[in-house]
């Protein structure tokens, strides 16, 4: 292949269709694939009997493309890596061969899991609401300027060099979120203070609720859901929330104060228990918490919410929550009333020795916000980097090689 790199190949230049029919033993074990959304690339979905495939009747094989017809356009692609070679998957998912005399695999599995590439395959997507499905044949008909190979090579290194930063920022964060769980529990066990039932020290319990469409009723308010909890957060954020409509009582009671907590009642998943907990602070007027969760007022007279919310945050990471809750139809439900009632908080005797437990929560806070913008400042390269990369626009010189080897 040249040098330079190739302007405007189209996808059927590098990329062959291909469907393996397999032959399937009742008995015998296959493995299934899950394509999840957003780039996250192919996993294993489950291991089941020939006689449980239904209409998954197509195997696939290590570094093949794979798509699916219905969520390309949201990411829903990958390389299929060596662990799941020999799985088999529906006719919902398409499945290619590359030419790795044109493009290398470690690089087009860049290329596949990058927005850039779900927005193309939405450019060739069509269909009404929720049956939008991929266009195979104009999918082919996309074109792509590809390096040569000593170039995408180069552009491999350096974003893996970035993903390696990315990893490491993560893996800080997960321990010292480990440190500080360690550390808070240490501090909680040493308070003198009365156990009392969770419930006691709230004044205020309600649910939460969806309410109607903007506009429908009088007051217009934001209403949380569960996304709320994602990536750690221990405070509300509006941001998150989707425009809802409430009557005015309704609303006055629901909306979200300074110190309140908003405990998770619905959701989850096998491995995610519900329970988590977030806090009003400098929330805006009319917030409101979904019916996935319940909002918890601490009474100010007898304790500081901050501590209220520290505790629940301590007992959720050592499960306190998880004996209170069921796993029906794909989600979990929290048995609010019993876990308020026989989950026990210690009040210690003293202000003092509350605000000291919030200080150091809030230091372990600090440091691990630190760590987020630094691994989302990483993340942010990391796209900027591609997106230069991937135009064609902007090349690596083969000086690169010379200073990575020096």
């Amino acid at each position: 292949m040249t040098s330079e790199a190739r302007v405007g190949m189209r996808f059927s230049d590098f990329l062959s269709p291909i469907r393996r029919k397999a032959t399937i033993d009742p008995e015998a074990s296959y493995k299934m694939v899950t394509l999840p959304l957003y780039g996250k690339g192919a996993r294993l979905r489950k291991v089941c009997f020939g006689s449980e495939l239904g209409t998954a009747r197509f195997e696939v094989r290590t570094g093949d493309l794979m798509i699916s017809k219905i969520d390309a356009r949201k990411g829903s692609n990958s390389l299929l890596p060596p662990e799941l070679d020999g799985a088999v998957v529906t006719g919902d998912f398409l499945s290619y061969v590359v030419d790795e005399a044109v493009v290398s695999k470690k690089y087009f599995s860049i290329i596949v899991r990058s927005a850039a590439f779900a927005d193309l395959c939405d450019k060739v997507s069509a269909g009404t609401t929720n049956r939008v499905r991929l266009d195979v044949h104009r999918f082919l008909e996309l074109k792509l300027t590809v390096p040569s190979l000593d170039e995408q090579r180069r552009i491999v290194d350096l974003i893996g060099a970035v993903d390696d930063a990315i990893e490491s920022a993560n893996a800080n964060r997960q321990t010292l979120d480990s440190v500080s769980v360690r550390s808070l529990a240490s501090a909680y066990a040493g308070m003198v203070g009365t156990p009392l039932p969770l419930e006691s020290v709230f004044s205020h319990v309600i649910g939460g609720s969806w309410g109607s469409e903007p506009g429908a009723e009088d007051t217009d308010v934001v209403a949380i859901g569960p996304s709320a909890y994602a990536n750690g957060h221990t405070e509300v954020d509006a941001a998150l929330g989707s425009r809802r409509s409430l009557s005015f009582k309704r609303a006055a009671v629901r909306t979200i104060q300074a110190g309140d907590v908003v405990l998770e009642r619905s959701g989850g998943s096998p491995t995610q228990p519900v329970g988590r907990v977030i806090r009003g602070r400098n929330t805006p007027p009319n917030v409101v918490p979904s019916d996935f969760m319940r909002l918890l007022r601490p009474d100010t007279a007898i304790v500081d919410p901050s501590y209220v919310f520290w505790v629940m945050w301590l007992m959720y990471k050592q499960d306190a929550p998880l004996p209170f809750q069921k796993f029906t139809t794909g989600i979990r439900n929290l048995n609010i009333p019993q876990y308020l009632t026989h989950t026990k908080i210690i009040l210690p005797v003293s202000r003092e020795d509350q605000s000291a437990f919030c200080e150091l929560a809030e230091s372990f806070l600090s440091v691990s916000n630190e760590q987020e913008s630094h691994a989302q400042s990483l993340r942010s390269l990391r796209a900027e980097l591609l997106s230069a990369l991937l135009s064609g626009a902007h090349r690596m010189p083969e000086t690169y090689d010379e200073l990575m080897g020096a």
